[in-house]
């Protein structure tokens, strides 16, 4: 694993759950029968946590395939999922965890779904933590893979699609990027929204306004799948080192990064059709508050992906 800072200062939620499942593994102690586990497991109690995000709705729910891979044979799943799970309800968050971690942990409803997945999901609370968190994180330096990327373009004599910036995919990414801009600088002209980003209160008060658009949660999804992407080594842990971007990872991750923005762009775009900040339709102010503050998200991680692609982040059109 490179000793390279990944590119982005986003806290991801994916990590932070599977630390909670690892946290109920202590294979040795907490009632686990040997019998049910694979061979050399009982001596084990750390393991890599297979965790994915699933849709439910209108809620933040992951799914975890641990006692799977644990077990020794199918009949022994479900005793595992439910050992790993009343483990996890006497676990008191430790004092050395960052304190989105507690937070996270107090407000995780864990539990097995048939034959043996741990279900975890994170309550409103929750998750207004953990986008508090995004929103008042330092912004997230670029240069680094960007100027990478740019050195492997030129040491390879070549540039992915030279007419890149004035592709329409690149040019939706633009428009998206200029039009959040156009928002939040209304939004600051009209009222303090602003202040919900450093009162903790009236931003929690926000996500627990029962009004929702399935646009937004569909943007507020893409928003959470892409930090535990960039988050992740999915980028690969050498794309920051020169000599390693060899032409075809260059490429590859070039293309990569572009569909990213692509994506978020288009959740963003129906979003804004769909419900637009500050619209005639916005009459509750913690609505607002919950739907500039995804806006405002929204433009940092645009911001970030152009700026690992080597493109402006215009602020209008």
């Amino acid at each position: 694993m490179s000793n390279h800072a990944k590119p982005t200062q986003f806290v991801a939620l994916q990590p932070i759950l599977a630390e909670q499942i690892q946290s109920g593994l202590n294979l040795q102690s907490s009632g686990f029968q040997a019998s049910d586990l694979q061979a050399g497991r009982a001596s084990h109690s750390s393991v890599d946590i297979p965790l994915k995000r699933v849709k439910s709705g209108i809620s933040l729910k992951y799914v975890s395939a641990i006692a799977f891979r644990l077990a020794s044979d199918p009949a022994s799943v479900p005793r595992i999922a439910q050992q790993i799970v009343e483990n996890l309800h006497r676990t008191i968050p430790s004092d050395q965890s960052s304190p989105l971690a507690q937070l996270v942990a107090q407000n995780l409803q864990i539990s097995v779904a048939a034959p043996g997945w741990i279900d975890l999901e994170l309550s409103r609370a929750g998750l207004a933590g953990w986008f508090y968190e995004q929103l008042n994180a330092p912004v997230a330096s670029v240069s680094e893979l960007s100027l990478n990327l740019l050195a492997a373009d030129r040491m390879h004599q070549s540039w992915l699609q030279p007419n890149m910036s004035s592709s329409a995919e690149v040019l939706a990414v633009l428009h998206s990027h200029a039009r959040c801009h156009s928002i939040l600088n209304a939004a600051d002209l009209a009222h303090d929204w602003r202040l919900s980003l450093t009162q903790s209160a009236r931003f929690s008060a926000a996500w627990r306004a029962n009004i929702w658009h399935p646009a937004e949660w569909h943007l507020i999804e893409q928003l959470v799948d892409l930090i535990d992407y960039l988050s992740s080594d999915c980028l690969g842990s050498d794309c920051l080192i020169p000599d390693c971007l060899t032409q075809s990872k260059s490429v590859s991750l070039r293309v990569r990064l572009k569909k990213l923005a692509d994506d978020l762009s288009q959740k963003f775009q129906l979003f804004y059709a769909a419900c637009p900040p500050n619209g005639a339709a916005v009459q509750n102010q913690a609505v607002a508050d919950r739907q500039l503050g995804l806006v405002l998200l929204t433009q940092r991680l645009l911001l970030l992906l152009l700026g690992l692609l080597g493109l402006p982040a215009p602020e209008q059109l």
